[in-house]
């Protein structure tokens, strides 16, 4: 679930967007061996965002780390800025 608050530089408003994102990771064992993998790009409050998931873990031996990234922070203005609220849930079936 992602709720985004992009605030405009022209005016003192602010757009809040509720989403829900499911990433479904097939063969998730045999993605052992790689050091890091993304989800397919998605839109939230006119911004590009992408998961990002550590499967042997990012520092941190045998853990499961999962990042939320803006997939094209390259491109963005100097000094642009949005406040994400997020949370993540695992599900291992």
């Amino acid at each position: 679930k992602l709720l985004a608050v992009q605030e405009s530089s022209s005016r003192s408003m602010e757009k809040q967007i509720d989403k829900k994102i499911t990433w479904v990771i097939k063969n998730f064992s045999s993605l052992q061996s790689k050091n890091i993998f993304y989800s397919d790009e998605f839109v939230v409050g006119g911004c590009r965002w992408r998961l990002l998931a550590f499967p042997k873990g990012y520092n941190e031996a045998n853990h499961l780390s999962l990042y939320l990234d803006v997939a094209d922070s390259r491109l963005l203005p100097l000094g642009w800025k949005i406040h994400a609220i997020f949370s993540l849930t695992v599900v291992n079936k």
